[in-house]
């Protein structure tokens, strides 16, 4: 019987937070965007990365309305997203109002290894932008 050397192996992580004062529209409340994110690198004999990511941000369709008001919470969401693997971008996405709260992304990419650099970027419609980033471990 042979014995898998990464089944006890414990996968390392990396967490980090940052935050962003947004601008709020008129009537609304002023949010705190924090972007956290947590990267795993899972390096296969294929050459595949795992990578995960989790954004914190109220991502608002515009349709929902105040409890307490009755108003209509303006529309305010992560438009652009983007993730760079040693300044090659691996990932692009346009995202819209249909998207969760907190959002969780998942992916994978070739020519991962570990000590390279991951790098996030994101923009919202109210033309906040941030960034992060992390290293494989």
């Amino acid at each position: 019987m042979t014995k898998n050397p990464n089944k006890n192996k414990r996968e390392k992580q990396s967490t980090q937070t940052s935050s962003v004062e947004t601008q709020p529209d008129s009537g609304s409340q002023q949010f705190k965007v924090q972007v956290r994110h947590k990267v795993k690198a899972m390096v296969g004999a294929n050459g595949d990365t795992v990578v995960k990511t989790i954004v914190t941000h109220p991502m608002e369709t515009g349709f929902r309305r105040d409890k307490k008001t009755g108003k209509v919470i303006p529309a305010f969401f992560i438009q652009e997203f983007a993730v760079r693997h040693n300044g090659k971008t691996v990932l692009l996405a346009y995202w819209g109002p249909a998207i969760s709260k907190n959002p969780l992304l998942h992916f994978t990419f070739n020519g991962g290894a570990s000590g390279d650099k991951v790098s996030f970027f994101w923009k919202d419609n109210r033309g906040n932008k941030g960034s992060y980033s992390t290293t494989i471990v």
